[in-house]
């Protein structure tokens, strides 16, 4: 593995942003890296990411950033994100963890550290960057990050950066916060007067003293609110300045209008179509922009707001300011419905195309693709986790009554879902409701193939039950299958697939664990060869299922 796996390309933030350079903060962060752990805590405009951003480009470490969303709470989603920034260091890296998967037995978490310990360039310092993590509340997700650092990598600190207290509970047995962590907080990232003059100067604002204690009193060292109060002023011709007494809560209430009065008479009408495009999805790839703007002219045109959007270089994406984002997402209804559809459709291929099949599914569900959600969980292993069943069990739900006649393959993949959650009742009861809907469509070998995995799903629940009443019905249900020509060779062997395809040992955590729990597992695996013996005589000893 090359020894810059942890080493990012940068490329230089374009645009007119006033950045001013606040030593105080970047004192504070320096000695705050001195310890493994940094937790960057403020409200919403309080510059966290700017300060944190600005100070990993001048520091003397190599940085992973990892921009969080509650969509990493699903486990293949939070992989995938981790992945994606991986394969822009080192697409070799990102490979081998691509082969692990989500680290959730020790065995993978292990390898997983090994991979990394053999990365890393002895004395070199990293920063591992997870931005947002206030929006990550499942448990094995939070575990993960716990158990990462506190493995105590060496040279390495992690940064997290949150609006709400950290979720990582970091008092154990195992971790002393107070020893670890390093706490910044939204006092201490509060403009101070003097930043807040040095700030007017460098955006060309010039203030009167009585003015600007004023606005300092009042924006109380916020910096999106002094950030606006800027834009404001400098869209007023110079001795024309007023500041009304209740500037503070204008701004801090009605964000939206001073975007719609302050920044949006300044965008072209091009730029603007765009840029409620772009706030249709979560991620802005460079290329995936391009793709939905169709005009270089007009993604060019983003610098001349990189107050609200600016370049990430580690992620090699556009970030889009969420009070900005917000805003747009409320200016929708501008474009098209067959508008948006296209753009999902973009981003979903887009998706697929970088290995990002969570926000795929996301994109294709938005746009009513529930061919594309089918063809993307068929990619996945066939037992999900509990955290992808749920999400897909979500997303069958919210669909139309009809999709089983115009997406049948749904079926089978909700039934996945159930079986996935241990809930195999269910999935009986639904696949048996859903069969008669399936054969009242026009015959293909596709339904059939549909028709022949619902077969399947009963088969193998009432295979399992078989252990506790000895009842073989199970063998019927896999006659159907194979009249309606399997996807499976049965004649392998029933024994065999069911442990090829895991389901020998998910059937543990399910609904016929009870029954289970006083056999040991040489017994469990006994009555099911037993059983699967059966269910292959009685299969084949005279049938000949259609060719």
């Amino acid at each position: 593995m090359k020894d810059n796996f942890f080493h990012g390309f940068t490329h230089a933030a374009f645009g007119n942003q006033v950045y001013l350079d606040r030593p105080r903060i970047n004192s504070l962060l320096e000695q705050a890296i001195q310890k493994p752990v940094v937790s960057v805590t403020a409200g919403a405009g309080y510059g966290k990411t700017s300060a944190v951003y600005k100070f990993s480009k001048m520091c003397n470490a190599d940085t992973i950033w990892i921009q969080l969303s509650a969509r990493d709470n699903v486990r293949e989603r939070f992989w995938e994100n981790f992945l994606y920034v991986i394969s822009i260091i080192n697409k070799e890296a990102a490979a081998a963890f691509y082969e692990i998967g989500f680290p959730a037995s020790e065995q993978q978490f292990q390898y997983f550290l090994s991979l990394c310990q053999q990365a890393a360039t002895p004395n070199k310092k990293y920063l591992l960057v997870y931005d947002d993590v206030h929006l990550i509340t499942e448990k094995i997700v939070l575990d993960f990050l716990k158990r990462f650092i506190a493995v105590m990598l060496p040279n390495t600190c992690f940064v997290l950066i949150s609006r709400t207290e950290c979720p990582l509970d970091l008092n154990t047995e195992n971790l002393d916060s107070k020893k670890i962590l390093a706490k910044i907080t939204e006092d201490a990232l509060r403009f101070s007067y003097g930043e807040m003059l040095a700030y007017f100067k460098l955006a060309g604002v010039q203030v009167d003293s009585a003015l600007a204690s004023s606005m300092y009193h009042d924006t109380e060292g916020w910096a999106f609110a002094i950030h606006l109060a800027v834009v404001s002023l400098k869209n007023i011709p110079r001795g024309e300045y007023s500041y009304p007494a209740n500037v503070p809560r204008f701004l801090k209430s009605s964000a939206a209008q001073l975007i719609e009065n302050e920044i949006m008479p300044t965008v072209s009408p091009e730029l603007r179509h765009l840029l409620i495009k772009m706030s249709l999805g979560e991620i802005f790839a460079p290329s995936l922009v391009l793709t939905i703007a169709k005009d270089d002219s007009v993604v060019k045109q983003l610098e001349t707001l990189s107050s609200f959007i600016r370049f990430d270089s580690y992620a090699n994406v556009y970030r889009i300011h969420h009070f900005f984002l917000e805003y747009l997402r409320g200016k929708q209804n501008e474009i098209t419905d067959e508008e948006k559809k296209e753009v999902w459709a973009i981003a979903a291929q887009w998706c697929m195309e970088n290995n990002r099949k969570m926000d795929a599914i996301i994109n294709y569900e938005k746009g009513g693709d529930y061919e594309g959600i089918v063809s993307t969980l068929n990619t996945l292993p066939l037992i999900f986790s509990a955290e992808m069943a749920a999400f897909a069990l979500n997303i069958f739900d919210r669909a139309p009554e009809s999709i089983y006649r115009t997406c049948p393959g749904t079926a089978v993949v909700r039934n996945r879902s159930l079986v996935s959650l241990g809930r195999f009742q269910q999935s009986r009861t639904e696949t048996l409701a859903i069969i008669p809907v399936i054969k009242s469509l026009t015959p293909s070998a596709s339904n059939h193939s549909i028709l022949s995995a619902c077969y399947i799903n009963i088969g193998f629940i009432d295979l399992f039950e078989s252990l506790r009443t000895r009842n073989y019905g199970f063998v019927d249900f896999f006659k159907e299958a194979a009249f309606f020509k399997s996807g499976m060779d049965l004649r392998v062997g029933l024994f065999d697939a069911l442990k090829e395809r895991g389901i020998l040992k998910h059937l543990l955590a399910g609904d016929a664990a009870p029954m289970l729990e006083n056999m040991t597992e040489s017994e469990v695996e006994s009555i099911l060869k037993e059983s699967c013996d059966m269910a292959k005589y009685g299969l084949f000893k005279d049938l000949e299922g259609p060719k």
